[in-house]
């Protein structure tokens, strides 16, 4: 499991910098149910985080490919939440740990692309890594090597939204977005928040070191819309 998750396998990209005060921002929505199906019209064992990370991962290969990195050995550190339903909130607060996912943004087919990011979470969810990986965060060498951009590139987190219709002042909220602050040599994140029947993406990066941020938006759609046609 150590080597899994902390080998510094990953290749140095233009988002491995020292980050400035500026910030560029975009957004993109995705269907929630029409996702949902998507992924369970390839393999029934795809989850929704599954295709979330496919989309990204379709959408960094757009950005890659005009110039802007390797497309191979690109790793995002996806959030987990480790508190099960019955735990008071205090504590609960503190279970927040973390995994590796090794992104095939060099796969060009949106199918191969969801079930290889599938086999890899199911390995780690399989292994535990999170739960150990909480325990083994609190040594701090052990924190300090983890925040290497080779051992990472980026942050994609997928948090639920509520489940019912949120009013403000009696109109219907239609739209969530969340917004996550990016980290030293580390120059993008993408945060993921399902609600109102969205999925809805929210992209924060530095703006010297992604000087087009619009591309990788664009590119995430186009590979959402790949995803979506194969539940069509």
């Amino acid at each position: 499991m150590i080597k899994r998750e902390l080998a510094r396998d990953a290749e140095l990209t233009p988002l491995a910098v020292p980050i400035g005060r500026r910030r560029d921002v975009a957004f993109a929505q995705a269907p929630l149910a029409e996702s949902k199906l998507a992924g369970k019209a390839i393999a029934e064992s795809v989850t929704l985080n599954d295709v979330v990370l496919a989309i990204v991962a379709g959408g960094l290969r757009t950005w890659l490919e005009h110039g802007s990195g390797p497309t191979a050995g690109i790793r995002v550190k996806v959030p987990v939440s480790l508190h099960g339903s019955g735990e008071e909130e205090a504590v609960a607060a503190n279970r927040d740990s973390y995994f590796f996912v090794d992104l095939p943004v060099a796969e060009p087919d949106p199918a191969k692309r969801v079930l290889a990011i599938s086999r890899e979470t199911r390995e780690r969810k399989l292994g535990h890594d999170a739960e150990t990986l909480y325990h083994l965060g609190r040594h701090p060498v052990l924190a300090h090597w983890a925040m290497s951009p080779r051992v990472f590139t980026f942050n994609v987190s997928n948090v639920r939204g509520p489940a019912d219709d949120v009013y403000v002042c009696g109109a219907r909220v239609s739209e969530f977005y969340s917004l996550a602050e990016i980290a030293q040599r580390h120059a993008l994140r993408v945060a993921v928040i399902s609600a109102a029947g969205r999925l809805s993406f929210g992209l924060c990066s530095d703006r010297d070191a992604v000087r087009d941020l619009e591309l990788l938006t664009d590119g995430l759609r186009r590979s959402r819309d790949e995803l979506l046609a194969l539940a069509a």
